[in-house]
């Protein structure tokens, strides 16, 4: 790490730190963030979330976002193309009991199950792993094998296409004691989430070793145009979380954020509060379950 990251980073620091507390005023929820989100509810964790101090937000807009929506926890998962993993460790460090660290590295590189288990040894506690990604070598599976010899889950990125293929279906069977943890409800994006492909996704759930994150509306369906109040979407919803919540079950769903990206949507307290309103007919139990104990179970954050 060079002296002038250092620099920038004590810089950024110091700076947010400093908004923070200025802006302690606005920190309490509006009357209609606090009607969105589940009243009273404990123990809610965000599986998907993104920090740096390089692109996207610092830690710090991520806690402030957490405190208003009533997020307890938050599993750091690092983002695309990022394979420096220093600024998620020294969050964790910082905010000790908040956040669970889901690292990246150069898969591409023969070295890559190695530097694999420096950062296990340094706390982390998944690894995030494209789901069309095969390791160079004669191994084509090397990355996935340290990660199940490493005890870490997998948050798996991609398409339908990725997640619906036979060969990734094949890896999930290969090594049933690693919890491969699907982003994004499929790769549902957008207005036009692509049903009978997503089904094959949701087909991965005879594996009990997948898990699947779910996100805010957005992913998966479009917002009127003018804005509609109080929900700001197309009814009805194509039903992604229906089909989730059938084939998975709650003790194998998570809700993420996506923060920052969600932010340009319908932001962070929305994509919480608009998502959970889904499941109000669901027992109590299992919406602790989707909510917070899942992520918790698959990516605890250590003490």
């Amino acid at each position: 790490m060079t002296d002038e990251r250092l620099t920038r980073r004590s810089l950024l620091k110091a700076g947010f730190a400093a908004g923070l507390a200025l802006g302690a005023g606005f920190m309490k929820a509006p009357a209609a963030f606090a009607q969105s989100a589940p009243a009273g509810m404990r123990g809610i964790v965000d599986a998907q979330a993104y920090v740096s101090d390089v692109w996207y937000l610092p830690v710090e807009s991520l806690i402030g976002e957490m405190s208003r929506a009533g997020v307890e926890r938050a599993v750091l998962v690092q983002y695309d193309g990022e394979i420096d993993n220093d600024y998620q460790f020294d969050a964790v460090r910082r905010y000790p009991g908040r956040f669970a660290n889901v690292v990246a590295v150069d898969y591409a590189k023969p070295g890559a199950p190695a530097t694999l288990a420096e950062l296990a040894k340094l706390g982390a506690v998944g690894v995030r792993i494209p789901a069309s990604f095969r390791s160079p070598g004669s191994d084509p599976l090397a990355i996935w094998k340290a990660a199940a010899d490493l005890n870490l889950a997998v948050s798996c990125s991609g398409t339908p296409a990725d997640f619906g293929s036979d060969a990734f279906g094949q890896i999930v069977a290969a090594y049933p004691h690693l919890p491969f943890v699907i982003e994004h409800a499929g790769g549902a994006y957008g207005s036009q989430a692509p049903i009978d492909a997503l089904k094959k996704v949701y087909a991965l759930a005879k594996y009990p070793n997948a898990y699947i994150k779910i996100g805010g509306i957005s992913e998966f369906d479009r917002r009127l145009t003018p804005v509609v109040e109080p929900f700001p979407f197309a009814v009805p919803l194509p039903p992604v979380l229906d089909l989730v919540y059938a084939a998975f079950g709650a003790h194998r769903m998570m809700w993420g954020s996506d923060y920052p990206p969600v932010a340009g949507k319908e932001g962070y307290h929305n994509a919480l509060g608009y998502t959970f309103a889904q499941f109000k007919d669901k027992s109590a139990d299992d919406r602790a379950w989707i909510f917070g104990r899942t992520a918790a179970t698959v990516f605890p954050v250590k003490a």
